[in-house]
């Protein structure tokens, strides 16, 4: 049982660094981190980062551990660590910044657009 109690917070803390190293997400505990990823993630990813976090404050309890299943921890821990070893931080960084620019260029073409409408309106175009 002590291994049980072991064993899920080690699973939840890897996640935790998962997290932080891969998303940027800031937090002290796994359900701090997983309130910081609202739309980050999935909702099965999310779901699955719950139980390791409720498995984690279980774990803490000597009696309440034993209600743990360590075949359910280790499906959701590798669900979760396959989802973010997909992720690339670099990507995400880019797409971010892409996004940003295509607003970026967006915004300014409607206001040229407006722009030019106003100048037609008024005749001095």
């Amino acid at each position: 049982m002590a291994q049980q109690m072991g064993f899920a917070a080690d699973k939840a803390d890897l996640i935790a660094r998962m997290l932080e190293k891969k998303l940027g997400v800031g937090g002290k505990t796994l359900r701090a981190k997983l309130k910081r990823t609202r739309r980050l993630l999935p909702w099965d990813v999310r779901a699955s980062i719950e139980r390791l976090a409720d498995a984690e404050e279980l774990s803490a309890h000597p009696k309440l551990a034993s209600r743990m299943d360590p075949g359910a921890i280790e499906k959701d821990f590798s669900a979760v660590s396959r989802y973010l070893a997909k992720v690339d931080p670099a990507e995400r960084r880019r797409r971010r910044l892409l996004n940003l620019a295509a607003l970026v260029a967006f915004d300014l073409l409607v206001m040229f657009v407006i722009v030019v409408a106003v100048l037609v309106w008024r005749g001095y175009l």
